[in-house]
C-alpha cells in the first residue's frame, strides 16, 4: 500500500481556505459548504477534521503549521532569546 502524499500546511494555504470560509453562509458551523472546504483540507493537507476546522476559522493555525513542519516554535523562542 502506498502512503499518501500531503502538501505541508502553509500560512498561504490557511489564507486562502479562511477566506473561501469566511463567504460561506455556514461559517463558522461545520456544515454545507464549511464541510466540503474542511474535507478538501483534510484530503490536501493531511489534517484532522478538528484542526482542519480550526484552520478553516482561524484558530491555533500557527500551532498546526509547526507540528507538520516539525519546527517546535517554544523552542525556537528559546534559542532566539539566548542568542540575543
Amino acid at each position: 500500500m502506498a502512503e499518501e502524499a500531503f502538501i505541508l500546511l502553509d500560512r498561504k494555504i490557511a489564507r486562502e481556505f479562511q477566506k473561501q470560509a469566511v463567504s460561506t453562509k455556514e461559517y463558522p458551523m461545520d456544515f454545507g459548504e464549511m464541510w466540503d472546504l474542511k474535507q478538501e483540507l483534510l484530503k490536501l493537507c493531511g489534517l484532522t477534521e478538528l484542526e482542519a476546522h480550526n484552520v478553516l476559522i482561524d484558530r491555533n493555525v500557527s500551532d498546526y503549521i509547526s507540528k507538520y513542519s516539525g519546527i517546535d516554535r517554544s523552542r525556537l523562542l528559546e534559542t532566539k532569546s539566548i542568542c540575543i
